[in-house]
């Protein structure tokens, strides 16, 4: 295994070339690639940062793999934030999510690219480059980032059914749990795999197990049918060891039975209607003094006008948020978007809502919309 040098070369702008190991990079700013090093995502006009950097791999590592009859290596960077396509020696190796104009984020995945043995020049320096897109700016969260040789979990590839299609089951049937499992893998891999289901707060309700045999380049599918107590959100944690293994690979979702049937306690306080209708008073003599702002660099649109709109609200407060209007004339569906506790909403430009107007507003103490409350997650 090879640890890759936390010195990575920095570049706030997005160009092709930057893959290439000709580029030139000696004026980028320098960072170790730890995720409180984000001196540059406010720089980005478009979201969209590179990383680079040199590694020299050893010829006996390459030899190592080849005697094991592997013919890559895997690139490990740990998580990235949030959507990444990685180059070794200008070739592309591996993504994950995907970057404007259709984005979609991922940065809870674990990056582990395979790297031809072709691709690598033994006891030379090999170039890194990792395009990364972010709402703010993308960013390396720490790694570790390593070269090394593949282990099995490398090659064994999990994908959690999501009943209905959208993570939900109905409540009038048993609650199909399954798994389909891809081994790219030169040889087979025969083993146990564990289905536990457990309440939201990760009590277990209850356990499945059965003896898996997946033959090399194939996908095998497993199900398990089970009975949960009433219609809730469940955890499901799926486990794969192989035989004479001590690793194992882990897949866990949160899934939801019976959506439509869940009944919620009221948790109103007694005096509640008294407080609201108060509010909505004293809010009707609060003029809005609404203001649009045209956007333009990283939030421009071809296909949206981008605005940051500007209100005042209850105690004569600014709170704020994001409009995006369609270019395209005529009549378009809105979409009023605000964010989860703790979260924040940006502009849907980034979303790929092309005939939408979206109406993106941060309640007090989220976002841009902090004059009276902290950020409820300032990280």
């Amino acid at each position: 295994m090879v640890e890759i040098p936390k010195r990575w070369r920095v570049a706030p702008l997005d160009n092709p070339s930057f893959a290439d190991p000709k580029t030139d990079d000696s004026s980028w700013t320098e960072s170790d690639g730890s995720p409180k090093d984000g001196s540059q995502e406010s720089k980005s006009p478009s979201g969209v940062i590179w990383y680079r950097t040199k590694v020299v791999v050893p010829s006996p590592l390459l030899r190592e793999a080849e005697r094991r009859h592997r013919s890559d290596l895997v690139l490990a960077l740990g998580r990235l934030h949030a959507a990444d396509e990685t180059f070794v020696n200008g070739t592309l190796v591996g993504h994950t999510g995907s970057l404007p104009p259709k984005v979609g984020l991922d940065g809870r995945s674990r990056r582990a690219y395979r790297v031809p043995i072709a691709l690598l020049h033994p006891d030379a320096e090999n170039l890194v480059a990792i395009r990364v897109y972010g709402r703010r700016g993308g960013r390396l969260m720490g790694g570790p980032f390593q070269l090394r040789a593949p282990e099995w979990t490398d090659y064994l590839h999990a994908e959690i059914g999501l009943g209905r299609g959208d993570g939900a089951f109905d409540a009038d049937k048993p609650m199909n749990l399954s798994l389909a499992l891809q081994n790219d893998a030169p040889a087979s891999l025969t083993g146990n795999l564990t289905c536990t289901m457990r309440t939201d707060d990760f009590k277990p309700i209850q356990d499945f197990k059965s003896r898996v045999d997946i033959p090399s380049g194939h996908r095998k599918d497993f199900s398990f049918l089970a009975h949960p107590p009433k219609p809730w959100v469940y955890r499901v944690d799926f486990e794969f060891q192989p035989d004479g293994s001590t690793e194992t690979l882990k897949q866990s979702m949160n899934l939801v039975y019976g959506p439509e049937k869940i009944e919620l306690p009221l948790t109103r306080e007694p005096n509640f209607k008294e407080f609201w209708d108060r509010t909505r008073r004293e809010l009707e003599h609060v003029k809005p003094e609404f203001k649009l702002t045209p956007q333009t660099g990283k939030f421009e649109s071809k296909t949206q006008d981008v605005y940051l709109i500007e209100m005042k609200s209850l105690g004569g407060v600014t709170i704020r948020g994001w409009y995006c209007a369609p270019k395209k004339k005529g009549k378009h569906p809105a979409i009023l978007e605000t964010p989860g506790l703790g979260g924040e909403v940006w502009p849907a430009s980034w979303e790929g809502l092309d005939d939408f107007a979206v109406l993106s507003l941060n309640i007090r103490g989220h976002g841009n919309s902090t004059d009276d409350v902290p950020a409820a997650n300032p990280a």
